[in-house]
């Protein structure tokens, strides 16, 4: 019989740098797995982060999750925590319509009963601050929905085991670092004016570079063998198409994104007799690099 899925706290100790949160959330994502409550912020040390993640899964998957997030190089620390042995709180913030005497009565003795703090009053609302388990939340808003419920923002449940057991982040090992995130701010497309990009392939990493490429203003063209399939799907997106020895020809920078065991011959019949000394060849993959399964003629630049 299969495992009941069921909502499980992963508490996770962090370097505190930016792309942290977009490779978790990456991961996540790649499994299949939808987060449904994210909460993140420094810890007593301030280069690290503790990020607390809920997520319904089994038993069996969320161990498996767990190993996946702890094997990430800025990961310190993956604990799942047992609702039994910790602490879940969440901050909600409840604007309700108010507009008459006795409505705003009520919202106030609701308030009071669930220990909600009124933090805000207007002529048309009240706002109530919630501090608690999911449960506490979801009943103080059945008793108001009937009046209106305006506005209500959470800020993701936050969770700390109990007793004394502490949990530091492990100490960082010399020179290691995590790899550095590029932006777009932190390139210079001047380097690319007046000249044209020729992206050899139309899946998905061709399909991704050429549209970047040409949503930055650069001149881009797309080279593919006749009968591509991906032809139409290239056009249709607003592409120039052209087979891959015309694009190799018009082109000043030429970006093969075709599967690795097709490259050498490709790149043999098609893009090296078209080539020449000023030109520069962009792989993705160093495979057909490594093992000198290509090789670019003297005054060709080769990068990747």
């Amino acid at each position: 019989m299969a495992e009941e899925a069921r909502r499980h706290s992963l508490s996770v100790l962090v370097d505190n740098e930016s792309g942290v949160l977009s490779q978790v959330s990456r991961m996540f994502s790649r499994k299949g797995y939808n987060i449904e409550s994210l909460a993140v912020g420094t810890t007593d040390d301030p280069t690290v982060s503790r990020m607390t993640i809920e997520v319904v899964a089994d038993d069996r998957h969320i161990e498996l999750l767990s190993n996946q997030l702890s094997k990430l190089i800025f990961v310190h620390s993956v604990k799942i925590l047992s609702p039994e042995k910790s602490i879940r709180r969440e901050l909600v913030l409840l604007k309700v319509r108010a507009d008459r005497p006795e409505v705003c009565d009520r919202v106030i003795q609701i308030a009071n009963i669930f220990r909600a703090s009124i933090i805000d009053v207007s002529q048309t609302s009240l706002t109530l601050a919630i501090i608690g388990e999911e449960s506490k939340t979801d009943a103080i808003v059945e008793l108001v929905k009937d009046f209106g419920v305006l506005e209500l923002v959470r800020t993701g449940m936050v969770a700390i085991e109990r007793g004394i057991r502490l949990r530091k982040p492990r100490k960082r090992k010399a020179n290691s670092t995590m790899a550095k995130m590029y932006y777009e701010n932190d390139c210079d497309l001047a380097a690319l004016d007046g000249k044209k990009v020729a992206i050899i392939g139309y899946g998905s990493q061709g399909h991704a570079h050429a549209m970047n490429l040409k949503d930055s203003g650069v001149d881009v063209v797309v080279g593919l063998r006749a009968g591509s399939k991906n032809i139409a799907a290239a056009e249709a997106a607003g592409l120039a198409v052209m087979t891959v020895e015309e694009a190799t020809k018009a082109a000043d920078i030429v970006m093969i994104l075709i599967n690795d065991e097709v490259v050498p011959a490709v790149f043999r019949e098609s893009i090296l007799p078209n080539l020449e000394p000023g030109n520069a060849v962009a792989f993705a993959h160093g495979f057909n690099v490594r093992y000198k399964l290509i090789q670019v003629p003297e005054g060709v630049d080769l990068f990747m």
